[in-house]
């Protein structure tokens, strides 16, 4: 015997009345859907993209800041490097042939960097040259190479431990060069303080 179909003229069941006969819970929903799919109501919220081109472009800013301080500081440091000035201090201790010695040093050096900043630290025997009527071993004062170079900067100065320890007067030296308490300090202090550097000739 053949299983009966639904009766003549009848209409199939839908996919929700056949669940509901079967004794299925079903809720249907058939909401009106506009053009793409997105239903009424439906309040879209724009994707943040947080990939890799995102937080390029965020840094940017930042990037071009530290371009334009890292460029600053080194057209400073070029222009300072253009405008520097070389700082030597000649360190005098012994006879007239070391002064003789260093004072054409001091010449030579001005002749090729003229804006150096040079000073002269005399102590011990080394005053010698700076005193009234000493000579070099031509026979040439060195009264006249002292002020030659004094009128192209060079500060001569001489120790005052010396000139106690030696029994000397400060009138028997000739004018131009300074006094300093003691010529090893203001050698130590040039060097350490104010970076110059040291020769001794």
């Amino acid at each position: 015997m053949s299983a009966a179909g639904p009766p003549q003229g009848a209409r199939p069941l839908g996919g929700a009345a056949r669940s509901a006969v079967r004794g299925e819970h079903t809720s249907v929903r058939n909401p009106i859907r506009l053009a793409r799919g997105v239903p009424i109501g439906v309040r879209l919220r724009p994707v943040r993209n947080t990939g890799p081109n995102t937080l390029t472009n965020a840094m940017e800013p930042r990037m071009r800041i530290l371009l334009k301080i890292i460029i600053a500081f080194a057209l400073a440091a070029v222009a300072a490097g253009a405008t520097a000035q070389d700082k030597v201090v000649y360190h005098f201790d012994s006879d007239i042939a070391q002064a003789t010695k260093g004072l054409r040093n001091i010449r030579n050096h001005l002749d090729v960097d003229p804006k150096a900043k040079i000073v002269a630290v005399a102590h011990a025997e080394g005053v010698d040259f700076l005193m009234e009527g000493a000579k070099t071993g031509n026979n040439q004062e060195f009264a006249a190479l002292v002020s030659d170079l004094s009128a192209r900067g060079v500060v001569f100065e001489i120790c005052e431990i010396t000139l106690k320890n030696r029994n000397l007067k400060k009138e028997q030296f000739i004018l131009g060069p300074t006094f300093t308490p003691s010529g090893v300090v203001r050698i130590a202090n040039l060097q350490a303080r104010e970076q110059y550097a040291y020769i001794k000739p």
